[in-house]
């Protein structure tokens, strides 16, 4: 297995920002409605301008959540993200 990263980019503060609908939040898990049009994770070539990157700064003081499941860029929907590791691992995806 090949498993390549590209270099993750500078954030581009131009680019549109996406509206960020908080519909749940705790101490362990973070619910968001994702539009279309905006990559959700940060595992791409997107790296620094995601949509959970824009939820990191609002809901997490910037420190990295952890996406439960992921939507594509053109799909939109509901988005569940933790705020550890553990919390992640005891959703089912």
């Amino acid at each position: 297995v090949v498993r390549y990263s590209p270099p993750e980019r500078a954030a581009d503060p131009a680019r549109p920002r996406p509206p960020i609908t908080i519909l749940h939040q705790d101490d362990d898990l973070v619910v968001v409605d994702k539009p279309a049009r905006f990559v959700a994770h940060r595992e791409s070539a997107f790296a620094a301008n995601t949509f959970l990157r824009d939820v990191d700064e609002l809901v997490n003081g910037g420190r990295p959540l952890h996406l439960v499941h992921r939507l594509d860029r053109d799909t939109s929907g509901v988005i569940i993200a933790a705020r550890t590791k553990p919390a992640s691992s005891a959703v089912p995806a």
